[in-house]
């Protein structure tokens, strides 16, 4: 089996679950934990932030910016949150791999 063919399996639940296509309040309820192992869902929010945070909005009405990172659930003062849970995910997953490299070696 080739790497390619399981790439949707990494990559759909991220596109699905970062709130960015669908709506996180569209998910049914049971399947709204995945949200917290997706990445990409913090990575949006810390690029809204960047793009849409206080004094950085371009569009004539500010409060146009204000509803837009409300509608995702955004919340501004966050930020350091979103970004811990990044890198706190990639160091996880990085030591997962780790993990089943050093046992997949020895078997």
């Amino acid at each position: 089996m080739h790497t390619q063919e399981l790439a949707p399996l990494a990559f759909v639940p991220q596109l699905l679950f970062a709130g960015f296509f669908v709506k996180i309040d569209l998910i049914p309820p049971f399947l709204r934990w995945v949200q917290y192992l997706c990445f990409l869902k913090f990575a949006i929010n810390l690029a809204l932030i960047f793009e849409f945070g206080d004094g950085k909005c371009n569009l004539p009405d500010p409060s146009e910016c204000k509803e837009f990172l409300d509608e995702d659930n955004v919340v501004e003062h966050d930020w350091y949150i979103y970004l811990a849970i990044v890198v706190g995910l990639f160091i996880t997953f990085r030591f997962l791999a780790l993990v089943a490299l050093t046992l997949r070696a020895s078997a």
